[in-house]
């Protein structure tokens, strides 16, 4: 056979279509070039090679217009009655159709096809993916090479291709026009997101943010910007954003509830408005909570001090993140209370003398507290009675900054002596007596203020009174007095109690007793508190308590 190109006059009957032609025909297109045939004549002519050792026709370009020969030749009566003009002739004539025909390869054969398809403008999206993919896998092409022959960029070939992973729903939304290629991209991001995930937020609120709803929208032909800003914020809200990790993405974890080893080539993460999500909590808490238990366990070995206990409520035990509690903190820390542990809390932080933790940036989020409640911190209620505990032993060396972290411990003792259980137990004691004391004391002392108060309105001072009138609401014991002076007594001790309602431990605090009285006794004009009591701290402990 000669390899120029020749026309043939080809029977319709032997010719067979493109193999590689994907899309479906139209029939309303056939119709309408059959009657220009008819009225023109054939302007162009397919192409085509010859097979079957020349016995048959195989096409590479000229679909519609085979097609167009033998609705003539088969008097089409859809042609017949949009075009009436068209019945009087010889149809006869189209039994035969020229075609030019071209020594092409099967790779020629495709590439003709997709010319001649791109010239069109009814082709679906799902229809040119297929042509794509069969560029790729059957001629071995990459994804620029296919950009090249179809006119488009490598990442809109790949976004093509991925069509054709949508469900048989969808798909047919989108080939029936129904759903734009955005849409449908949306859909594909997010069946892409893990199946634990969109099963655990189709209970998500608001309702437009489930996934259901979502897909639902998108088959109703909703716009893809708005979709994929629902989608957006669903995994903004139900995932959790990496960059609150403290662990670091590329460390390994093993164990249960792990669902990739490490976050920086997990699958089951999302990129939305620049950060890296993460869709899958429980492996994300089970990550941190091994860092966690990794950054307390370096810190009690290099500290010395034992963990607080899971098993116990974080509600039952004294932190000394508040200001003022420093000084108890070094007293702790100084004679090595039994109860002082080590914590996890990134939402705390003390102020912590170097000497004490020389580098805190080395264990962050780690805490010092007291494993007992803090009404019964020894070291805490001793602070508050003015006490100071001392240990049997002498202060620990502090460490040399000038050495490695790891090493700035090694001068310690490793079996030093700390304050006793019993040594405590006596403490407690002692703190107990003199809270004991100083309520007795205090009392006195709010007799004597009731007392003046209630001089004062037995005199009708009318400061006293308007005193009294201001803040009468406050007052619940009338009832209960047997006489006026009883009411009045009730009253005085009402008003001198109303001046601590939200002071904690004044019953205890003598100084806080006396100047607070004294104050109140002198703004409504009344002589302050004439026997100031004594302030003095009793000497009760010795050197070694």
């Amino acid at each position: 056979m000669t390899t120029n190109p020749v026309t043939q006059w080809t029977d319709i009957y032997t010719v067979d279509p493109n193999p590689y032609q994907q899309r479906a025909e139209n029939h309303a297109r056939a119709v309408e070039i059959a009657a220009s045939i008819a009225r023109q004549g054939l302007l162009q002519y397919p192409t085509g090679r010859w097979i079957d050792d020349g016995a048959r026709v195989q096409l590479a370009a000229g679909h519609t217009r085979l097609a167009a020969y033998k609705l003539l030749h088969e008097r089409d009566p859809i042609i017949l009655e949009q075009y009436p003009d068209l019945a009087l002739l010889d149809f006869s004539e189209y039994s035969h159709i020229p075609i030019t025909i071209r020594p092409l390869t099967d790779e020629q054969l495709f590439e003709a096809l997709v010319t001649e398809n791109d010239q069109r403008d009814d082709l679906t999206p799902i229809e040119v993916a297929r042509e794509m993919i069969i560029y790729r896998d059957q001629f071995g092409k990459s994804s620029r090479e296919i950009g090249l022959l179809f006119g488009l960029s490598d990442s809109a070939v790949r976004n093509l291709m991925r069509l054709l992973d949508l469900p048989a729903e969808p798909r047919e939304a989108l080939e029936a026009g129904r759903m734009s290629q955005g849409a449908a991209r949306v859909w594909l991001s997010l069946d892409a997101l893990p199946a634990a995930f969109l099963k655990r937020t189709e209970h998500a609120w608001p309702e437009e943010l489930r996934p259901s709803h979502i897909r639902k929208d998108a088959l109703a032909g909703f716009l893809a910007s708005g979709l994929d800003d629902r989608v957006t914020r669903l995994i903004t809200r139900e995932g959790l954003n990496l960059s609150i990790a403290r662990f670091k993405k590329a460390e390994i974890y093993e164990g249960r509830d792990i669902f990739h080893p490490d976050c920086k080539t997990c699958p089951a993460k999302a990129m939305r408005e620049k950060s890296e999500y993460c869709l899958v909590r429980d492996c994300f808490n089970k990550k941190h909570a091994l860092w966690r238990a990794g950054i307390l366990m370096r810190a009690s070995e290099i500290l010395g001090l034992p963990q607080l206990s899971l098993e116990k409520s974080t509600d039952r035990i004294t932190n000394f993140d508040y200001f003022g509690r420093e000084k108890v903190l070094e007293n702790a820390r100084g004679i090595q209370c039994p109860n002082l542990c080590l914590h996890y809390n990134s939402n705390m932080r003390v102020k912590i003398d170097p000497h004490l933790f020389p580098d805190v940036k080395n264990f962050p989020d780690v805490i010092f507290v007291c494993s007992k409640m803090e009404q019964h911190c020894t070291c805490l209620n001793a602070h508050r009675a003015g006490i100071r505990i001392v240990s049997t032993h002498p202060n620990l060396p502090e460490p040399n900054p000038e050495k490695p972290f790891e090493e700035r411990f090694e001068e310690r003792d490793d079996n030093p002596t700390s304050i006793t259980v019993e040594e405590l137990k006596g403490v407690k004691r002692e703190i107990a007596s003199r809270k004991k004391q100083a309520r007795e004391i205090t009392r006195t002392i709010r007799e004597t203020a009731s007392k003046q108060f209630y001089n004062a309105l037995s005199g009708n001072d009318l400061r006293a009174w308007q005193e009294l009138m201001s803040h009468l609401y406050d007052f619940g014991g009338a009832d209960d007095a047997q006489t006026v002076e009883d009411l009045f007594l009730r009253v005085a001790a009402s008003q001198v109690e109303r001046q601590f309602k939200y002071e904690q431990n004044a019953d205890t605090d003598l100084e806080l007793t006396q100047r607070r009285l004294d104050k109140w006794l002198k703004d409504m004009g009344l002589p302050g508190m004439t026997d100031p009591v004594s302030t003095e701290t009793p000497d009760w402990l010795t050197a070694n308590h």
